[in-house]
Order: structure tokens, then sequence, then C-alpha cells
């Protein structure tokens, strides 16, 4: 018998300026800050831990953008451009029925991800947007660290290597009459080297291990739709994904043309806002479809529901603070394979203090 004791910390900031430039240029810049942390122990009961993995990581990313409209503002064009520096460190694995007692070295990655877009104004109430950026993720520190017993042991890997994709996307934002906004969008986005748990078997021991194992194209369409009437908005949106793996394989097996893993096909989403002096009240409701959580798509999650709510106070014109909570009715759906019986975290609060000057 055996329990897991898992401690993980975040801690972040973003900060960002805008200014009006010359030649009628609007310039923003920032930086986006992140910290983690990870302290793990799987103990076996009556004796000494299973297993001990600890690290740490930090993201830096400055960003810049520029935006500019032209012919009467009928054309907007905007391009900007983020550098992220990532470094995953401190990180150790004792594993004692593995014989894993390993100091893992420090990773360090860098790359500059662009964006750019045209937008053009068709007249009152109707205008186009075509863009293209790129993405960038490191891996997590669990997937490179840690060291845990399920039904598989999971092994950590500190050689993975940073997902990326570049996205190209075009919408219309159109208001047929006052306070009615629908803005349907398409998208197709292609991704490398995307994380995934790979299976194998030793002996009568059953392993898991997080390997940068596929390349996949993700396509869909979302249809959010918005009213506007004095204080309230409503909201309600459908957005649908489809997604191939192009290359890959798990085991040694191909999972070309496999389903992506944690991707549903459809999600539901509607809500409900009120704004009262300085005090806005925000209500929301979201369902996605079932989900598979395996890489051959031979086990899946169903569908779930979660309701959201978020109370927002401006201070003064520059002091906002908010309190959230997610998943209000405490639904602890399934979050992995159903085999392995893991239960979302359920109601979880966010506070926010938003600055600006």
């Amino acid at each position: 018998d055996t329990f897991a004791s898992i401690t993980r910390k975040d801690a972040g900031g973003l900060a960002s300026i805008s200014r009006a430039l010359g030649a009628g240029v609007l310039a923003t810049g920032g930086l986006d800050y992140k910290y983690g942390s990870v302290d793990g122990r799987d103990h076996l009961t009556g004796a000494a831990p299973y297993s001990y993995d600890q690290g740490k990581t930090w993201t830096i990313a400055p960003f810049v953008q520029l935006e500019r409209k032209f012919l009467d503002d009928r054309l907007s064009l905007l391009a900007g451009l983020r550098y992220d520096n990532v470094s995953v460190y401190d990180g150790y694995t004792r594993n004692t029925q593995e014989g894993l007692d390993n100091v893992l070295p420090a990773k360090y990655w860098d790359k500059f991800s662009p964006k750019a877009s045209a937008g053009w104004k068709y007249g009152d109430g109707l205008s186009q947007y075509l863009s293209y950026s790129k993405g960038f993720k490191a891996p997590t520190l669990e997937s490179m660290v840690l060291s845990i017993k399920r039904q598989r042991i999971q092994m950590p890997n500190p050689g993975l290597k940073p997902e990326s994709a570049g996205t190209v996307e075009t919408g219309f934002r159109a208001s047929p009459f006052d306070g009615l906004f629908f803005d349907p969008s398409l998208y197709f986005t292609r991704a490398d080297d995307l994380i995934y748990f790979n299976y194998y078997t030793v002996g009568a021991t059953n392993y898991q291990v997080y390997k940068n194992l596929a390349k996949a194209d993700i396509y869909g369409a979302e249809l959010p739709l918005k009213y506007v009437i004095g204080p309230f908005t409503l909201s309600a949106s459908y957005a649908q994904s489809h997604s191939r793996v192009a290359e890959g394989a798990s085991g040694g097996v191909s999972i070309k043309d496999r389903q992506l893993t944690f991707a549903p096909r459809h999600i539901y989403s509607a809500g409900a806002s009120c704004t009262l002096g300085a005090s806005t009240v925000d209500a929301s409701w979201m369902h996605k479809s079932r989900q598979y959580v395996d890489e051959f798509n031979t086990s899946s999650i169903g569908g779930y529901s979660t309701a959201a709510l978020d109370l927002t106070r401006k201070v003064n014109a520059n002091l906002a603070v908010s309190l959230g909570c997610d998943n209000v009715f405490n639904e602890r759906h399934m979050e992995s394979d159903p085999k392995y019986n893991y239960l979302s975290p359920g109601r979880t609060f966010t506070g926010t203090v938003k600055l600006t000057f």
C-alpha cells in the first residue's frame, strides 16, 4: 500500500505598458514572469519513502507589440514578438526500488515567438482579421523530475524538449445591431514535439514516462455570441476542435491518425455578468465532451460540466481586486484514465490584484 505527498508551489506576475508613438503607431511592451517548484514523496506504508523528487523552474518572457491603422482606420496591421527564457534547476530524483539517486542536470531554453495579424473593416458592424502566431511550451517540472508509483511506475525524463506550434486563424467581428456581438472564427495549428506518456514493460513491471512523441494537426471553429444591455452582459459559445497525430509512435507502435489525448471535440459555455457601480459579478458554465486519455484512443473519460463565480471590485481608477471560485458545485470528475481513479481537485479559489498606472 502506498500514499503520495506532493507539494507544488506557483507564483508569477505580468506587467505591461502601452504608449502612442509617432505616425499613429501604438506600442505595447511588457514582461511575464513565472516561478514553480515541486517537492514530492511517494511512501510505502511503514517503510522509508519509495521515492523523493524535487525541482524548481522559472520563466522570464519580455514581449513587444506594434499596431497601426491605415486607410481611414479600415485596415489594421499588428506585429508582435515574445522572447521566452525558461530554466529548470535543483532537480533531484531518488527511487529506492529502481535504484535511482540522481542530481538532474539543469536545463535552459530560449525561444522567439512572433505573431502578426491584419484586419479589414468592411463597414459599420462588420470586420475580418487574419493572423499567424508561433507558440512555445516548456516541459513541466513533474514530467522531468517526478518518480511516483501508481498502477504503473512513472519515471522522470530530464531530456524532454519543449513543444512548439504555429497557428493560422481568421474570423469575423459582427454587430448586426446595438449591443449584440457575434465573433465566429476558424483556426489551424501544426504542432511539433508534443509530450505524451510512453508506456513500456520490463519483466513483470509496468512503466510510463513522458516523451516527445508526436507531431499533430489541430483545427476547429469557435462561435461566441454576446449581448450587452445596460449593466448586464449575456454570453454563449460553442467550439469544435479536431486533432490528428501526423507522426508519432508509443512503445514502438504507431499512433498516426489517432486523436490527441485530453482534447474534447465539443465545448459549450455560457455566462452572465452584472456591473453595479464599482462591483462586477460574473457567473459562467462550461461543458467539455468526452476526452481520450491514452495515445491509442482505447480509453476515455466522459463529458462533464463545471461552473465558476467571480466578484471584482474597483478600489479606485488604478486598482481592482477580485475573488474567483472555480468548480462552484465541487464536481469531482475524472481527470485521467478511469482505471487509475484520479479525480479533479474540486472547488478552488483564486484571488487577484490588478494595478494599472
